[in-house]
């Protein structure tokens, strides 16, 4: 099973075994999209799940920070934001008010 693929999240993404078979898979700690029944396992499989983890785990760092700036008004300059805390223009708002702090404070 270790050349990739689906993974089930009932079994060991390295050697197969399911619950059953092993006392207990552990989720992978960067990603939580694969488990394993031992270290062992999860050390094998690392060549193989290195490149989909990293992504993921980068995918729920930004749905992290992002679920924290979710707010009614800019953590910044505290205008009312109406929506828009997930959107280009929300990310150019925050630039912009950054870039105006840094000239002011010089």
């Amino acid at each position: 099973m270790s050349g990739g693929g689906d993974i089930d999240m009932l079994s060991c993404a390295n050697c197969g075994k399911g619950e059953e078979e092993s006392n207990k898979l552990k989720k992978c700690g960067a990603c939580l999209s694969v488990k394993y029944c031992s270290a062992a396992c999860q050390k094998a499989h690392r060549p193989h799940h290195k490149k989909a983890c990293k992504k993921r785990a980068s995918e729920l760092h930004d749905e992290k920070l992002f679920k924290e700036l979710e707010r009614e008004e800019c953590p910044i300059c505290m205008l009312p934001l109406s929506g828009r805390e997930m959107s280009e223009s929300f990310m150019t708002h925050v630039v912009e008010k950054l870039y105006v702090m840094v000239v002011f404070i010089q």
